[in-house]
């Protein structure tokens, strides 16, 4: 069952040239801001380390278009775990360094439950079952 899903996601990637990979549809899943505790316009995409070897590991990744989910790379920017290193170009016209801030703070009020995410350790949904929403001071 499985493969017949990577061949029909290869089919409609080779259609339409998308730029997510089979690994990124399957093992990353969005949260929008206003689910975190974090602005509206902010979209944050979670996912597992496990299946696609990603190069920088445990991380998050934030989009650089207000209110949009997954597009290409150029559209966000990636935040390491644990090191909270950002990786790409930060459109700071939408993530202003306030914005930052409070998801830094997010995430590391979640740190834990991320790592336990992105490692399979929990599925997405008991990661929405228990994430906490950042609240600012």
């Amino acid at each position: 069952m499985k493969n017949k899903i990577y061949t029909k996601i290869n089919e409609f990637n080779n259609k339409y040239d998308q730029s997510l990979t089979e690994d990124e549809l399957f093992e990353m899943s969005n949260y929008w801001g206003s689910d975190l505790g974090l602005d509206e316009n902010i979209v944050i995409w979670i996912g597992s380390v496990l299946s696609s070897q990603h190069q920088y590991g445990n991380r998050i990744k934030v989009s650089n278009i207000p209110g949009k989910g997954p597009g290409s790379s150029k559209d966000c920017f990636t935040i390491t775990i644990p090191k909270l290193e950002v990786i790409g170009y930060v459109n700071k016209k939408h993530i202003t360094s306030k914005k930052l801030d409070s998801i830094f703070k997010f995430i590391k009020l979640n740190m834990d439950l991320i790592i336990s995410y992105c490692q399979e350790e929990i599925s997405g949904m008991e990661f929405s079952k228990k994430v906490e929403k950042y609240k600012e001071i």
